[in-house]
């Protein structure tokens, strides 16, 4: 496994500009199906571009610290959280669902999570009060 640090950086970038998600699947199609090296500054340029990011963004951000203590601290959090590996799936900032799940353990959590939203954001029926 590479040091991805510099990739988060990346998507960290990416979402600055609403493009975090693209950008994220295009390494992870890059490193799993491809098998492309994403240890490598050039490999990342040319993949963050390729996924619609600015080459001189990019390369300007491999070049300095810019966005390293927002990575260090979301991955802090996510030690704290007791996420080990991936895939860990993080719902509404307070639920985790961790490794590959049959599409029914995802019903069955998403299904608990909404009924104890909806009983958070109830009505009381008496006083009207919300």
């Amino acid at each position: 496994m590479p040091n991805t640090r510099d990739a988060h950086r990346i998507i960290w970038l990416a979402k600055q500009t609403g493009k975090q998600a693209i950008v994220k699947e295009a390494f992870l199609k890059a490193y799993f199906e491809e098998g492309v090296d994403l240890s490598k500054p050039e490999n990342l340029i040319t993949i963050s571009v390729k996924a619609g990011l600015s080459e001189e963004k990019v390369a300007t951000l491999l070049t300095s610290a810019e966005g390293q203590q927002e990575v260090i601290a979301a991955e802090q959090l996510n030690q704290k959280r007791g996420v080990s590996g991936v895939p860990f799936f993080i719902i509404n900032d307070q639920y985790g669902i961790s490794g590959a799940q049959p599409t029914e353990v995802f019903v069955q959590a998403l299904t608990q999570i909404g009924s104890e939203v909806e009983a958070a954001n109830a009505c009381d029926v008496e006083t009207k009060e919300c």
